[in-house]
Formats: C-alpha cells, structure tokens, sequence
C-alpha cells in the first residue's frame, strides 16, 4: 500500500498524487469550480481521460444533486479493450429521472437515487433497477466492491442444460472519481 500523506483539503497518495477522501473538506475547489477537475482516483488521473469522458464527469460535478461518481465496469477492472465503453456511476440526491439520451457516446451514466432505483442514462423509467442488487460495499475512501452479471461473449460457446439462463455473478472493483464534500 502506498504511503499516505496529508494536505489541509485533500489526501495525497504519495505515489500518484492527490486522491478523494471520505473526510475532510474533500475537492471544495471542484465543487466550485469543475474546470479544476484534476484530482486522482487510485491509480488513475483524471486529467488523463479522454476529453468526452472528462466532459461528462465535468456535467456530473456541475449538478448539485451529485453527491459522488465512480468509474466501474471494464476500465475500473483492467479488463477492457480498445472498444470498451466508460461506465460511471452516479449518486444523488434525486431519484433518477428519464432522460431522451446519453450525454456522449461511449460514456454510460447509471444514476442512483437516494431510495436506491438506478437507471442507465437514456433509457425510460421501466428501465429502473435495484441498486441493492449490486451488492455495493465500499472497502476505502476510494475503492469499492461490486457484483455484476456476466454474460457470454459472442465468441463463446454457450452450454445448453435444461434449466434457465442463469448470468455468472463476478466480483468487481469501482473507483471513486469525485465526491461532494459533505459541508455543501
């Protein structure tokens, strides 16, 4: 584990820079100004996203309901490919509402309320889900545990059996990107 040092607003991960933590006045500056987007979540740097990504996570911070935003999926796990898609999740204050579309292609936003549905940006609410289903267990200030379905890839052969389709149910890991401290 990397040593930690501490700064009068922000924790710094002494071996890839300033990070979000759970206490503390964490990103007052971002909270006020989303263009000082610069912080660290693990080992990823946010200023090295690709500028849509950056962007989306930037609309996110701007909206005062945000109360986090977390990187999951493929690129939180190390095991996406060129094609793969960024996945944030987004807590709020406000339930999910429908929205006509997503902000930006290849850039998933799973808004979850706070009474716990979550929707896939872009698509109506009979879409809504369970976020308890997802298993969620934050392990750190910036680290958290997750379970997803995983389905066959089109590759791969499928197993025929007599009972229903039941998805593997895998482990994975999220990264926290961005937090609202708790003062605003």
């Amino acid at each position: 584990m990397p040593a930690v040092a501490r700064s009068s607003s922000l924790q710094f991960n002494t071996s890839v820079g300033p990070r979000v933590t759970a206490t503390g006045a964490r990103n007052l500056a971002l909270a006020k100004d989303p263009e000082r987007l610069s912080l660290f979540s693990s080992s990823l740097r946010i200023e090295s996203l690709p500028a849509s990504v950056r962007t989306v996570v930037e609309q996110l911070v701007a909206t005062e309901s945000t109360q986090s935003i977390w990187l999951v999926g493929s690129r939180a796990n190390d095991d996406a490919n060129e094609g793969s898609d960024w996945d944030l999740l987004m807590f709020s204050k406000n339930e999910p509402q429908e929205t006509a579309r997503k902000r930006s292609p290849g850039v998933d936003v799973i808004h979850v309320g706070p009474s716990g549905a979550c929707l896939l940006e872009g698509q109506t609410r009979s879409s809504l889900r369970d976020f308890r289903n997802w298993q969620w267990r934050e392990e750190s200030t910036c680290a958290a545990t997750y379970v997803s379905n995983d389905f066959l890839d089109a590759d791969q052969e499928p197993v025929i059996t007599d009972r229903p389709f039941q998805p593997r149910r895998t482990p994975k890991r999220a990264s926290l990107l961005w937090s609202r401290p708790e003062s605003l």
